[in-house]
């Protein structure tokens, strides 16, 4: 995305402001603190050895925001998340039980002394003096060992090199040079689910923020061999590290396409459907929480991918069905901001709606004209602002397929219940990341200058009240989530009927944030471009309303940085 010019605040003409949550590494947590929640957990239950610490992608944010395709975001975001796993094997494991072996020490050492004396003890002072607990072999044996015969080997070298590249970056570039990627690939192809579990976990690790290992997975035929072990393992620990393996891929945009197509639906289908749409059939199948979330977040990330992806996604049987049941459930729960799930699904539904009247124009022939006309203006001063040259027209449209009872798929994204979700959470949430979501969805669905956009305007501010949910993020001290707020309103602000009702609630806000710009805002942020816009169109729309809230203050403002423009300018 190319960053947007700051526009003259003397512009009448408004750009269609769209946004799309992209992958984003910024909520990711450091390795030490990752390593402390381990030692936590540990203390919690001594017997469980599978590091449970998961670290939000994006956004989602994202997923995580741009265009925002946040960012989420991110994360989301918008990417993204990993789940960096220590897990280890038993020695009932072994498949040769008659002799001893070097291995089988190896991993009993690991165990006993890495992973509870250790990590208590040493990690708590210093996360990174705990390395001199590890058994004493190099990178390049554990690489080895992988392809040993004996499933102690491979557990000891797959363990190895998933703490080794959990406290080391640079080992994850030497594991790709030792040909380690391939080796652990294989070893997801094996019988024993504590291999699949420690193999994918390292290869989870490996694929943290490291472009080149992702796109090794793919190479060594990787992402076929974790949707064949995800599909046929009814282990929930694999199920953990699997999804987490796809949440780490599903940010590099090269591996978007074929995660679309081959992975998606086996998602969909085997995870988010079953967890968020209970019916007689799936009762049974119980997702983890965990599981879910790390979907919700690969989807995250695959929902910012280009417009072929995207129409490709609207069409997944049952996907946006089930995260809107999903946002529904937890609102009726009353738990709007649970782990980050809900985040996710806000912001797949945010970046499925970009752009989408362009992308499924077929979903919106039955818009309809019912009626065009002019309000009442008793005023008829000629030079009055409100005189017939400047009569506010309002044109009222009919829209079936907002109003359906049981919308499906596509429908869902501008249903008039989505809407109604989306205020919910607007007034509910505590989230940034939520509320940004919520924001982003809503400037899309309202970016053009078409019928839809005007008619998805009118439905948010007259009949679901939309304005004062939306008014006081207008000065958030989170500058995306503000930015993003602005860009609503100034979309919003474009239908003349709705400006009188505006400018009670908008207008005090942005006054309050032009108020309070600075000269390196005005050089550098669109934010402020947009609110001089807004300002400028609800003046001339309801002058008297404008005049009671303008202060001494604001036009200082708004001299200063005037001039500050006028000297970029020259």
């Amino acid at each position: 995305m190319t960053v947007e010019p700051i526009r003259s605040t003397l512009a009448t003409v408004s750009t269609d402001d769209t946004s799309l949550v992209l992958p984003t590494d910024k909520m990711q947590r450091t390795g030490q603190q990752r390593v402390l929640e381990q030692v936590k957990s540990i203390k919690r239950n001594k017997s469980k050895m599978v590091k449970k610490d998961s670290i939000p992608s994006p956004t989602c944010k994202c997923a995580v925001y741009m265009h925002t395709c946040v960012s989420y975001n991110n994360n989301n975001n918008n990417n993204k998340n990993n789940n960096n796993n220590k897990n280890n094997n038993n020695n009932n494991n072994n498949n040769n039980n008659n002799k001893p072996s070097l291995a089988r020490m190896l991993v009993w050492q690991y165990l006993k002394t890495c992973f509870i004396s250790k990590f208590k003890q040493v990690f708590m002072a210093n996360a990174s003096s705990a390395e001199g607990s590890l058994p004493n072999i190099t990178l390049q044996e554990a690489v080895e060992f992988l392809s040993n015969s004996d499933i102690s080997y491979q557990l000891c070298g797959a363990s190895f090199i998933q703490h080794q590249t959990f406290t080391e970056e640079s080992t994850k570039q030497e594991v790709w040079r030792l040909g380690g990627i391939p080796a652990l690939i294989q070893l997801l192809k094996s019988d024993n689910s504590q291999l699949h579990q420690t193999a994918a976990a390292a290869l989870r690790n490996l694929a943290f923020k490291d472009h080149s290992n992702k796109l090794e997975v793919d190479h060594c035929e990787g992402i076929e061999a974790i949707l064949t072990l995800l599909r046929n393992s009814n282990d929930t620990e694999t199920h953990k590290q699997l999804t987490g393996l796809l949440w780490n891929l599903s940010s590099a945009d090269k591996l978007k396409p074929e995660l679309i197509r081959n992975a998606l639906p086996l998602l969909t289908e085997t995870i988010v459907v079953p967890y968020s749409v209970w019916t007689d059939s799936n009762t049974n199948k119980l997702i983890d929480p965990e599981v879910f979330y790390n979907t919700t977040g690969c989807v995250r990330n695959l929902s910012c991918a280009s417009e072929d992806e995207r129409i490709t996604m609207r069409s997944c049987p049952q996907l946006i069905d089930s995260l809107v049941t999903y946002i529904q459930t937890q609102m009726d729960r009353g738990e709007p901001d649970d782990k980050q799930s809900v985040e996710n699904c806000v912001c797949i539904l945010h970046n499925l709606s970009y752009q989408l009247e362009t992308e499924a124009p077929e979903q919106f022939k039955q818009i309809s004209v019912l009626d065009t006309r002019p309000k009442e203006n008793n005023n008829k001063s000629l030079f009055s602002p409100k005189s017939s040259k400047t009569q506010k027209v309002r044109t009222d449209f009919k829209f079936p397929a907002m109003e359906k009872e049981k919308p499906e798929g596509v429908n869902w994204l501008y249903n008039q219940k989505t809407l109604q979700l989306y205020r919910s959470l607007l007034g509910s949430s505590q989230k940034e990341a939520t509320l940004e979501a919520c924001c982003g969805a809503l400037q899309n669905l309202t970016a053009s200058k078409s019928s839809l956009s005007t008619l998805m305007s009118q439905s948010f501010i007259e009949k679901l009240n939309g304005l004062p949910v939306i008014s006081p993020l207008l000065i958030s001290g989170n500058s995306s989530l503000q930015k993003t707020a602005m860009s609503l309103v100034g979309n919003m602000s474009r239908v003349s009927s709705l400006r009188g009702a505006m400018a009670k609630d908008v207008f005090p806000m942005v006054s309050s944030v032009l108020s309070n710009v600075t000269s390196n805002m005005i050089k550098s942020d669109s934010t402020i471009a947009t609110a001089c816009r807004v300002m400028q169109t609800l003046m001339l729309a309801e002058p008297e309303t404008s005049k009671k809230m303008i202060s001494p203050n604001l036009v200082e403002s708004l001299t200063e940085n005037s001039c500050v423009k006028e000297k970029m300018w020259h």
